[in-house]
């Protein structure tokens, strides 16, 4: 009683990371170079440069430690798997155009 979890994935993904994972699982090599936020923000709309800049601010750093040690906790999908999952299900019900 009175204990908090985290439920996260096992390992932490850069946005980079994530990036070349997904290029490679649609069988594409990736194309990515560093840009100055100053200079990324200008080639998004202004609604994605908000958003991307409080995920990336506001980015927390968890670990289910405590879960595994107490609960004997193991998450069921890396994070790649559950993001592939869902675009496959898209991809499958026509949701990715």
């Amino acid at each position: 009683m009175g204990e908090s979890f985290h439920v996260v994935a096992e390992k932490a993904l850069t946005l980079r990371g994530y990036a070349q994972a997904m290029y490679a699982w649609f069988g594409k090599e990736t194309n990515i170079r560093y840009m100055a936020w100053d200079q990324w923000k200008e080639t998004v709309c202004q609604e994605d440069a908000e958003l991307t800049w409080e995920h990336i601010v506001h980015c927390p750093n968890c670990s289910i430690v405590k879960a595994k040690r107490l609960l004997d906790y193991e998450p069921r999908y890396t994070s790649l798997q559950a993001v592939q999952e869902s675009v496959q299900w898209l991809i499958d019900n026509k949701g990715l155009n």
